[in-house]
C-alpha cells in the first residue's frame, strides 16, 4: 500500500533577479519544485504598479521561473 499525502505547505519565494538585455527578465526562485501548469500560467504572478509579464518558463530544476517584463 503507498500513502500519497498532499503538499500542505505552499512554495515561497526564496530570491527574485531582474536582467536588463532588449527587455527586462525576471527570475523567481522558490523553495519547492513547482507544478510546472501553475508556474508557467501568468494568472499566477501580478506586480501592483501593473506591468504585464509573457514568455514563462520553468527550469529544469523545477524551481524557477523566468519571464519578460513589459510596461502595460
Amino acid at each position: 500500500m503507498i500513502n500519497v499525502q498532499s503538499d500542505v505547505t505552499s512554495p515561497v519565494v526564496v530570491s527574485n533577479s531582474f536582467v536588463a538585455r532588449s527587455t527586462l527578465q525576471m527570475t523567481v526562485n522558490f523553495s519547492e519544485v513547482l507544478n510546472p501548469l501553475t508556474a508557467t500560467n501568468p494568472a499566477n504572478y501580478a506586480f501592483a504598479s501593473g506591468p504585464t509579464i509573457s514568455n514563462l518558463t520553468l527550469a529544469p530544476n523545477g524551481k524557477d521561473v523566468t519571464f519578460t517584463v513589459m510596461d502595460s
